[in-house]
């Protein structure tokens, strides 16, 4: 091998070693001027470069090629892809669980209370309802009768006297009916 044989191989190494370390890093701005200072210093440098730029060109479209033909030509969809997919799927539907049903309720409610919250309700018959914590109901008063929904949680009901509308508690399947009187209602197991 001649002298100038052993400095082509040399240089074309080291235009390899400069291509590998700018692939790894390609907006690496030190890379990039390292590259353009190392190709300037004389032609032989330039054309070494030149040949490892165009296998490295042939070798990235091989690469691309088997690689396209290998996903079946799906881009982009790896299985770390799939997994984060599947768990942000999984986080929003255990959101929409737990905020759904809260947000039905409330807008069928005309009243609701929080957490060790009780609340005093005075009726239009002049009838009240004391609801417990984490309760709510709806209520629906026509000129033939007074309907109170328990929705969740009790409530205890004073009403007033009205033999011509009888005020009736809605709490699941089952109804209490009276005229006047006291009772009250728990929906807290269902």
């Amino acid at each position: 091998m001649t002298e100038a044989q052993a400095e082509d191989r040399r240089l074309f190494r080291e235009a390899a070693d400069l291509a590998i370390r700018l692939q790894n890093d390609p907006a690496n701005p030190v890379s990039i001027d390292m590259v353009r200072t190392w190709v300037a210093r004389s032609p032989r440098h330039e054309a070494a470069w030149a040949r490892v730029a165009a296998i490295h060109g042939m070798t990235g479209k091989i690469l691309s090629r088997q690689r396209a033909a290998a996903e079946g030509g799906v881009a982009g969809m790896s299985r770390r892809t799939l997994v984060i997919g599947g768990l942000i799927g999984a986080g929003v539907a255990a959101a929409g669980s737990l905020t759904v049903p809260g947000a039905l309720l409330r807008a069928r409610a005309d009243h609701m209370t929080s957490t060790a919250e009780i609340r005093r309700i005075t009726l239009s018959d002049g009838s009240e309802i004391t609801l417990g914590p984490d309760s709510a109901v709806a209520i629906d008063f026509t000129d033939a009768r007074r309907t109170i929904g328990l929705l969740a949680g009790m409530a205890y009901f004073d009403v007033a006297r009205d033999a011509s509308r009888p005020f009736s508690v809605l709490s699941g399947d089952l109804t209490a009916t009276a005229l006047g009187t006291a009772f009250d209602v728990s929906n807290d197991a269902g």
